[in-house]
């Protein structure tokens, strides 16, 4: 059997050229396409509503607490939307 150390490393070679620009309508429709929507302001708004209620139903209906978890959950969810972002832009 051979020893892999003594053998010839591989060349990794760019089998797919980077795309050229299409003309025509196509061309003219990928220009024209919405920009993605970040994960953070979803994620902010849902786990401050999420934090709200569960506040009110552990401490009832002191606003302190209501406003409390609503902070709670808005930061979470800033930060819980930046990974979301962050993973997906890896992805791409």
């Amino acid at each position: 059997m051979p020893i892999s150390k003594n053998r010839r490393k591989h060349k990794h070679h760019q089998y797919h050229p980077k795309a050229q620009p299409k003309q025509g309508h196509a061309a003219h429709a990928a220009t024209n396409t919405k920009a993605r929507r970040s994960a953070v302001t979803i994620m902010v708004v849902l786990l401050a509503i999420f934090g709200a209620g569960i506040a009110f139903l552990s401490a009832g209906a002191n606003t302190t607490w209501i406003a409390g978890g609503a902070l709670l959950g808005a930061v979470t969810g800033y930060f819980i939307g930046q990974g979301m972002d962050r993973m997906a832009a890896k992805g791409k």
